[in-house]
């Protein structure tokens, strides 16, 4: 996890190395929405995923 935490960091430094302020405002909005719909995101997959392999499950 925490090697993954590190590349998603690295990733942040260059995407916010060389960019204009109004930019940066923009992508800054878009991580914080990115964040605030995270957890209705990953308990949507949980019931597609739940769903999914009930579904495949009842098939002979």
């Amino acid at each position: 996890m925490e090697r993954a935490n590190r590349r998603f960091r690295k990733a942040q430094n260059s995407i916010y190395s060389a960019r204009t302020k109004r930019h940066l405002e923009q992508r800054l909005s878009l991580d914080m929405r990115r964040e605030r719909h995270a957890t209705a995101r990953d308990s949507s997959m949980k019931v597609l995923h739940h769903e999914r392999s009930k579904s495949e499950s009842d098939h002979p």
